[in-house]
């Protein structure tokens, strides 16, 4: 029925300005220090409807945090799958990754600040980490998908794909770390061509050497 399919565009708009608000409030006051009447008022709903749609806070939180996280994660797979070579697909996994981070220090700072916070109710904290790292894990295949077709081609080494993986991320990580502890003092993106530097260097071979 056209008036049903009208209805569920409608409730899924509803439910993503909730948590676009949601997410704005949540940035700016942290989330213990949120109510729900504030995120209904950043909305522009009544705080009964924000209830239609999440049953508490928490929910409301680990929806966002959830969500947020696999729309990243994808965007960031898909942007690989448009490169034409192996090297292509990490130096734009790797360039986009930071650009991403740069965008959203809101989002970064309050994955940092409350999901692991010993307040936080023990069942969403589970919740969340359990989640959020198969979210990773799924995120880390796709480079060793990379690296294992970038061996049979023979423009990496044949080092194992998996450690090749855990190898880059730890990179971008320590990079990731250290600009969130300096205060997002300089834009992450401007390290991209250093980290891919160190990586390569060590991993791509030269044209004309064998594979070994």
């Amino acid at each position: 029925m056209p008036n049903s399919g009208r209805k569920e565009r409608e409730q899924t708009r509803h439910r993503q300005e909730i948590l676009t608000a949601a997410e704005n409030v949540f940035v700016r006051k942290g989330f213990f220090n949120t109510t729900m009447n504030e995120i209904a008022r950043a909305a522009e709903f009544g705080v009964g409807t924000i209830y239609q749609y999440f049953s508490s806070k928490e929910e409301l939180y680990a929806t966002l945090i959830l969500e947020r996280t696999d729309e990243i994660m994808d965007a960031l797979i898909l942007s690989a799958r448009k490169a034409p070579d192996p090297i292509g697909k990490i130096k734009t996994l790797i360039n986009e990754q930071l650009k991403i981070f740069d965008a959203n220090k809101g989002f970064i700072r309050l994955m940092a600040a409350e999901i692991d916070t010993p307040t936080s109710p023990e069942e969403t904290r589970s919740r969340l980490r359990s989640e959020i790292d198969s979210t990773y894990q799924r995120f880390l295949e796709a480079i060793e998908k990379i690296f294992s077709e970038g061996i049979k081609l023979g423009v990496f080494r044949n080092f194992p794909p998996r450690k090749m993986t855990v190898a880059l991320q730890g990179i971008v990580t320590g990079f990731v770390s250290e600009w969130y502890r300096s205060g997002f003092q300089e834009k992450l993106s401007d390290n991209s061509d250093l980290i891919l530097k160190i990586f390569f260097d060590s991993l791509e071979i030269p044209p004309g050497r064998e594979n070994k």
